[in-house]
């Protein structure tokens, strides 16, 4: 079963992320695999979960990364905008989200890198927890996964798993896949919040090996790529969803409607 963008996503962006960060394909392939097997010892049915996700009846979905700008985000809108929206959150922001309010997200979208355990855990067990498979996280996935709740709908960067457990929803950081899985699960408006992206490539490739560390400019790099990404979510579904942000720090993203927090769609139809 295809979902979303995904199949475009790797047949398009996949190869060019691959040959600018030197990723393993194989490696990716790996980690999906792995993901996979861990899956079926659970007993998990992805699609039955992504199902039941798509009933929800609020109004538009909060997606909430973790730029500079979220704590600021956070403490404009107040707890209030709780009311009418999902929320979804990438990975580390939900620990910034549950320190704010006090309330666990609808969603995390995770590579298992930042995110506490504890809401880790708790997301796989009543809601509903994106887990990211690539090369770079087989150890975590190895460890974290097997002690999770049966909650899981996991994704991958490359091909769908051909046993129909791991599929490629689009996206490539857990940010801009935050707001391809907003789109899956039927949204029509999406505010995103903490969002990061102040440099153009324009920018990146002026900036000399000797002015950086080889760590920041791969940094840099993938943050590029996450914005590309997020770009070719907002052109493909241009005229069907609306993608909003109160963040000073979207450089470059056409499609994107800058707002103040105050003019957040909350409530409206």
């Amino acid at each position: 079963m295809k979902y979303g963008l995904g199949e475009e996503w790797y047949r398009v962006l996949y190869p060019r992320i691959c040959k600018s960060l030197q990723f393993s394909e194989f490696e990716d392939r790996l980690g999906r695999d792995i993901l996979s097997r861990l899956l079926a010892l659970k007993g998990i049915r992805p699609m039955d979960l992504l199902g039941s996700e798509n009933s929800t009846e609020k109004e538009f979905a909060s997606v909430i990364l973790a730029g500079r700008t979220l704590a600021r985000d956070l403490k404009l809108l107040g707890k209030d905008f709780l009311r009418n929206t999902y929320t979804i959150a990438a990975d580390g922001a939900a620990n910034e989200f549950h320190r704010k309010f006090g309330v666990v997200p609808d969603a995390i979208v995770s590579d298992l890198d930042s995110c506490s355990f504890s809401l880790l855990s708790e997301v796989s067990s009543s809601r509903i927890l994106f887990v990211h498979s690539h090369g770079d996280n087989i150890r975590q996935i190895l460890s974290l996964v097997p002690t999770m709740g049966s909650k899981i709908f996991a994704t991958t960067q490359v091909e769908d798993d051909p046993r129909s457990r791991v599929f490629n929803v689009g996206g490539f950081m857990d940010g801009d896949r935050a707001c391809y899985i907003a789109t899956l699960l039927g949204f029509k408006k999406l505010l995103i919040l903490g969002l990061y992206f102040p440099f153009s490539s324009k920018f990146i490739k002026k900036t000399t090996t000797e002015r950086r560390s080889r760590a920041t400019s791969r940094k840099e790099r993938k943050l590029e790529w996450s914005k590309k990404s997020l770009q070719h979510l907002i052109l493909k579904t241009r005229g069907k969803v609306d993608f909003f942000t109160p963040s000073q720090d979207a450089y470059g993203i056409s499609g994107l409607k800058k707002i103040e927090v105050a003019q957040a769609p909350l409530g409206t139809s």
